[in-house]
């Protein structure tokens, strides 16, 4: 769901090649299908041949599989993010969905090579990533940014950007959270000093585990 509510937000054109619906007129028309080639079934289901042909060959061709429902939801999802103000922001920056790749320094100087994936870069201002939650009241989030290690996240990603010259001193990290349940609510919230100094502690004592296992 994650993957494809970052896809229908940041590359709707992709998402139309990336993934498919199982409508009602696929599914009348796949239940068709089995129906012809001699089966007893009285209505669609997952199980028919048809269908998992299907399935296999959109698989095969790259493509992910979503119900109606799951499509509801990743709509109700993107309709909360969307709502927030920053968001318009997000979606008019030139750099969506990119992959940066650089060396980072671990806490003794080795450089041991990173790679990132980042959701959007806002040329001369900040880095925003999508994420859904379960609960979007405060407490609840702090608790996420907390276990889910997301500052750690936050300042890697910031410094990766840095080495390839998307990002600066100034640059911000903030986080589009998204309530998976609903009503589905979504917060904005940019990242302190504090914690990416705090995740930055941390990420390079990560890299210096990487490189002293390589040697």
């Amino acid at each position: 769901m994650g993957t494809a509510l970052h896809s229908y937000v940041l590359e709707p054109e992709e998402f139309k090649k990336e993934f498919v619906i199982v409508d009602e007129e696929l599914k009348a028309e796949l239940y068709s299908q089995a129906i012809d080639s001699g089966s007893k079934a009285k209505a669609f289901s997952r199980s028919l041949a048809t269908f998992k042909a299907w399935e296999a060959q959109q698989k095969e061709e790259g493509r992910r599989v979503l119900t109606e429902e799951e499509m509801e939801m990743v709509k109700g999802l993107s309709k909360a993010a969307l709502s927030l103000p920053k968001m318009e922001e997000v979606l008019e920056c030139p750099e969506l969905e990119l992959s940066i790749f650089a060396e980072l320094k671990d806490l003794n100087g080795n450089k041991v090579e990173c790679k990132g994936r980042l959701d959007a870069v806002i040329p001369g201002k900040g880095i925003c990533d999508l994420k859904t939650t379960v609960n979007t009241s405060p407490a609840k989030l702090g608790n996420f940014i907390a276990n889910y290690k997301s500052y750690v996240q936050a300042a890697f990603y910031l410094d990766l950007a840095k080495e390839v010259g998307l990002a600066d001193d100034s640059t911000t990290f903030s986080w589009c959270f998204i309530q998976k349940q609903r009503p589905h609510m979504a917060t904005y919230f940019t990242a302190t000093d504090e914690l990416i100094k705090l995740g930055r502690s941390e990420y390079k004592g990560w890299l210096g585990w990487i490189h002293n296992g390589r040697e």
